[in-house]
């Protein structure tokens, strides 16, 4: 490949390898060629057999640190012009000194933005670009003035240099052809040195004239300036030697005159580009903490006060997506172009991210004179816009921080309290401003801390991903995995996600995690098809990932990296409460999905509005029954009763059904016998790292009980939950006994709900012909008449009673007894109610008995 042509080559030297990972991907997408080293050393080396086109430098590293090995690359003249930024976590100033004073040539400070790190990459890239070429420019000009005489002038022309000859005695001064063309002068014009000074533009003949007093006294004479108009030439670069007579005296000057307008006009397009934004030519965000630090320092002397404005747009990634990219730069230029319209002198306006802008605002003399500029802004920003013909309308979100505050601070540090102020004007509805309040909002700024620590975690790989089977309940079949975020903490350990994935509710990071774990669930599901291992793994989607519009095809991208993963591998919880802000979006979204062969379950399902509209509008293959109900099935009659509904609206639907946080093999059972088809939880395994899961696999079987037990017909369920409502009075006898303060009296037995469903007709119709229906009814008036005498007998030998305090309730030998025999009779009658649901004998249908 030609070396003209060929992509940069950039060298990365940092001992982290998530920062190696993390800076190898965001330059490889942008078609730099990378090359990552953990160490100094192996960098020096490999740079002095390749040299790089630039050079990102940590500085914190083993053996040798990041200044060491930018000091010795400087050391070498063959390396010592290629660009080096340091990235550090070191934000203090003398260590951005240090780094600058051992030849760096930029200092990232992180975490970064990409979007910043890659501006520099260009900036630096394009300025060693021309280094290069005016390296070899010189090169060639010397080259050319070494040929022989007779090719000069054809070699002026090529190269647009000039030659000139001064006799410093007559003052006679000679051009060539060339410098004739440059200076605009008719070729064989008579010239003096007086004519030379005159074609000098007026604002550099002083520079010239210094240069020109130096030569005469034996220093280089070597001077760029520009020619005053008409003439050939917009800058050039004058360079000449003198000869000197016996007596020091100067009388003759050689020179050449080059033309450098292109080279300066480079390097003026590399300044605005290094200092503005190149979409809408207003300042980037590197001038703009400039010229922040000199409002700042004026308003200081001045005695005056200033605002920070952080503007970021409304609703932009939605008009990007619809309309395309090109379409989003334009209404990014209308609206810089409607901002700079809507500021007064003395504000400064800058573009500073994506949709995002900054204004400072100067000579404030009370508190609050930043509003009307801020609503001035709100309003430009609001109007209609016209795209491609179409009309479309963003809104924005304005933080405001202002200066001075009690506290001293840096240009950076205010415009990131006025981001701050910005995120939280979206959480109050958008379109309007918030300020920023040190007092008010320092749980905010705790909140943003705790964030940013997380950020640290996932972009040093303290992430990772835990495993939790799901399986059918009746034969044990696995059906897969969910994948659970962990945080294996430096200091705190293995942290659970209830401690930190709330944090990120409504930030734009919960995006990032969110694509991490899908990403790294696909390659492990990839690692265990190459191993013979294939199951399925879900994930969950938090709310903010449902509203990204990039979400489906970033998912196309990522199935797409992994070829040996089918998507019907995958699928996707969503959480019911999450689906409810959109729920017409959610519902195209897992369209889209399916379309793609995506799987999707509504994950805690019953904790939001369920409704049968609900079911119907969200085409869930899924539905996955919140943990919450599923604990107190057992004993508390409502949480049964909405496991039960729920799976009854499942089976209208059609839906699969799986129970969350089964924890005990009763559970399970009532699980079956109720129609749950799959189940998790901790009976069955807890998460575990994915080394472990070939283990568990190898040894798991279900309990026997689930094997042998079936799914009820519709009119034994009845008989079930009155197993539940006799667990619900036995723990309620026992909270009596124990003395628990607020303890509700447990009913008597025919006033509690399993006795109100024993003496009901239909339930006598159905059953009363079974002898063991007759059992259960003598059982239950037996063990209600043992519960209402054993709490009489535990409240007559309480204290009150004289007896001593440490013998009530149960702690009493004779009502510890006569509450083990009731535990017995309970038993009894449990096994009653369970073996009615099995009897051979058959139950009379309503309508027969009718």
């Amino acid at each position: 490949m030609n070396p003209a042509t060929a992509s940069p080559s950039i060298m990365v030297v940092d001992d982290t390898p998530a920062n190696l990972r993390l800076l190898d991907e965001l330059l490889r997408q942008q078609g730099y060629q990378v090359r990552l080293f953990p160490r100094g050393a192996l960098a020096l080396k490999a740079a002095a057999a390749h040299p790089p086109s630039l050079i990102l430098l940590d500085i914190m590293m083993p053996e040798m640190d990041g200044f060491e090995v930018c000091r010795q690359l400087k050391a070498n003249p063959s390396l010592k012009d290629i660009p080096v930024i340091f990235i550090s976590a070191l934000a203090d100033t003398d260590n951005k000194l240090k780094a600058f004073a051992q030849g760096g040539m930029d200092y990232v400070t992180k975490p970064f933005q990409e979007g910043e790190v890659l501006a520099r990459v260009r900036t630096h890239l394009a300025l060693y670009a021309m280094q290069q070429a005016q390296a070899r420019q010189k090169a060639d000009l010397e080259q050319l003035v070494n040929e022989r005489t007779a090719d000069l002038l054809r070699a002026q022309q090529v190269a647009h240099i000039g030659s000139w000859k001064l006799d410093l005695r007559t003052q006679a001064l000679s051009w060539s052809p060339e410098t004739y063309r440059l200076f605009g002068v008719p070729e064989g014009t008579p010239l003096t040195l007086n004519d030379f000074v005159d074609k000098v533009h007026p604002d550099d003949q002083g520079k010239v004239a210094h240069h020109w007093t130096l030569a005469l006294q034996g220093q280089p004479y070597d001077v760029e300036h520009r020619i005053a108009p008409p003439a050939g030439a917009a800058w050039v670069r004058q360079r000449a030697e003198f000869a000197f007579d016996t007596d020091g005296q100067p009388h003759t000057a050689w020179g050449t005159t080059q033309d450098i307008s292109e080279i300066k006009a480079h390097q003026a397009q590399v300044d605005f580009m290094t200092h503005h934004d190149v979409l809408t030519g207003l300042p980037n965000r590197a001038q703009f903490l400039d010229l922040l630090r000199v409002c700042m320092a004026n308003s200081s002397t001045l005695q005056t006060q200033l605002a920070v404005a952080y503007i970021d747009m409304d609703g932009f990634a939605a008009i990007n997506a619809q309309f395309g990219r090109e379409a989003g730069n334009q209404l990014i230029v209308q609206l810089g172009q409607r901002l700079a319209q809507s500021v007064r002198d003395r504000q400064y306006l800058a573009r500073i991210g994506g949709d995002e802008f900054a204004v400072v605002l100067t000579g404030l003399k009370n508190a609050d004179d930043y509003l009307i500029p801020v609503q001035r802004m709100l309003a430009a920003v609001s109007k209609p816009l016209n795209l491609h013909g179409t009309t479309a309308q963003v809104t924005a979100s304005i933080g405001v921080s202002q200066y001075p505050q009690s506290d001293d601070m840096e240009a950076e540090q205010l415009l990131r309290q006025a981001d701050q102020a910005m995120y939280l004007a979206k959480l109050a509805g958008k379109n309007r401003h918030h300020v920023f309040d040190p007092m008010k909002d320092e749980s905010t700024r705790e909140r943003f801390m705790h964030i940013e620590e997380v950020r640290q975690g996932l972009m040093q790989g303290e992430m990772c991903l835990y495993y939790q089977p799901k399986v059918w309940l009746t034969s044990g079949k696995v059906v897969g995995f969910e994948a659970l975020i962990r945080w294996q903490h430096p200091q705190r350990g293995l942290v659970l996600p209830g401690q930190f994935i709330p944090l990120l509710e409504q930030h734009p990071l919960a995006i990032q995690v969110g694509n991490w774990v899908i990403e790294t669930a696909l390659a492990q599901l990839a690692r265990w098809n190459a191993e013979g291992l294939r199951t399925g793994l879900s994930v969950n989607i938090e709310s903010l990932q449902l509203q990204d519009p990039d979400f489906v095809p970033r998912l196309a991208r990522q199935l797409a990296d992994q070829p040996s993963v089918e998507a019907n591998q995958l699928e996707l919880e969503i959480l019911e409460t999450g689906a409810l802000d959109n729920m017409a979006h959610v519902s195209r979204l897992i369209a889209q999905l399916h379309g793609m062969g995506v799987a999707c379950a509504l994950d805690d399902f019953g904790t939001g509005y369920s409704s049968l509209t609900f079911l119907k509008q969200l085409a869930a293959q899924t539905i996955k029954i919140d943990q919450s109900f599923v604990h107190g099935m057992l004993d508390d009659t409502e949480h049964a009763s909405i496991v039960n509904s729920v799976l009854g609206l499942a089976r209208s639907f059609d839906r699969h059904t799986l129970a969350e946080g089964v924890e005990t093999e009763a559970h399970g059972q009532m699980l079956v016998e109720l129609g749950c088809e799959m189940a998790q939880g901790y009976t069955i395994a807890r998460p575990m790292p994915a080394e472990a899961v070939p283990a568990w696999l190898a040894q798991w079987h279900p309990p026997p009980s689930w094997q042998t037990t079936s799914a009820l017909e519709a009119g034994d369920v009845p008989l079930l939950m009155g197993e539940v409502e006799h667990r619900a009075w036995m723990k309620a006898t026992q909270a009596r006994l124990a003395g628990q303060q607020g303890t509700p009296t447990p009913h008597s037995h025919d006033t509690c709900r399993l006795g109100h469903w024993l003496d009901k007709p239909t339930t006598r119709q159905r059953y009363g012909h079974l002898s063991a229906f007759q059992t259960l009814v003598q059982q239950h008036s037996t063990l209600h008449a043992l519960g209402a005498q054993l709490l009489q007998q535990a409240t007559a030998s309480g204290p009150e009673a004289g007896h001593p305090a440490h013998q009530h309730g149960l702690d009493n030998p004779d009502t510890a007894s006569a509450w083990h025999h009731l535990q017995a009779q309970s038993a009894e009658l449990i096994a009653s109610l369970q073996s009615l649901r099995k009897s051979d004998e058959e139950p009379l249908s309503i309508s027969s008995a009718g």
